[in-house]
């Protein structure tokens, strides 16, 4: 399961020319795996990516941010 995060991570960092996306998974992973600890932290990173994503959207279109 790790290294299938790895790979879509890289995937998303090799093919943006900015990388606010792929930060955004980076860091609210991070902070939900500090937060909640390792069994519980992937439901509040994804509900965290997807507020954020979603509120960001526009900025990050305009930005050059997703393809």
């Amino acid at each position: 399961m790790t290294t299938m995060f790895v790979v879509i991570f890289l995937e998303q960092w090799l093919k943006e020319g900015k990388h606010y996306t792929a930060l955004i998974g980076f860091v609210f992973s991070i902070g939900s795996l500090l937060i909640f600890g390792a069994d519980n932290f992937i439901i509040p990173a994804m509900v965290g990516m997807l507020a954020a994503l979603t509120v960001l959207r526009k900025p990050i279109e305009k930005a050059g941010g997703f393809l």
